[in-house]
């Protein structure tokens, strides 16, 4: 419990220490975008397994007291589906994360529901959760949580989504 009120307590101030800006820094500025697509998802031979979803984007972007962004966060909310097109079977596809990019090192961390993928009976067969951190080269720096998405260590879609 005294950790979670000095958790509590950090982000509070952190929230003044936001809220509070110098007058001359710029505010950040904050764009949104909704789309709707379908696209091959995997050609599986006597089948295809087709995604279809919709989108949501709030990209708030911070700047510095030069008026250089600085910082880029995207907050995703998809809700799809991927259907079989032999069995008419369908899968739930859902993302409701947030991804922040440090604009200076070219760092970006993603945390949250980032994809995830179920089947009946199976469970989760499509998964990443939790935090990932990369380098401005795309390599992970830190991995919390399953991330089987981002590794390829999920199971081939052809022989789970029948």
């Amino acid at each position: 419990k005294p950790r979670r009120l000095l958790v509590l307590t950090a982000l509070a101030l952190s929230s003044i220490l936001l809220i509070v800006q110098p007058a001359s820094a710029t505010p950040p500025s904050v764009e949104t975008f909704h789309s709707e697509e379908e696209f091959l998802f995997a050609d599986c031979g006597t089948f295809q397994l087709n995604e279809t979803f919709t989108v949501d984007v709030r990209i708030t972007t911070f700047f510095n007291e030069q008026g250089d962004a600085i910082t880029a966060t995207l907050h995703i909310t998809l809700v799809g589906v991927i259907t079989n097109s032999a069995s008419g079977n369908t899968y739930p596809v859902r993302t409701h994360a947030t991804r922040i990019i440090d604009l200076a090192t070219g760092e970006t961390t993603a945390v949250g529901l980032v994809t995830l993928t179920t089947v009946p009976g199976l469970g989760p067969v499509q998964q990443s959760t939790g935090k990932i951190v990369f380098d401005a080269n795309g390599d992970p720096t830190f991995v919390g949580g399953p991330h089987g998405a981002f590794f390829g260590t999920d199971p081939d879609p052809c022989t789970v989504l029948l």
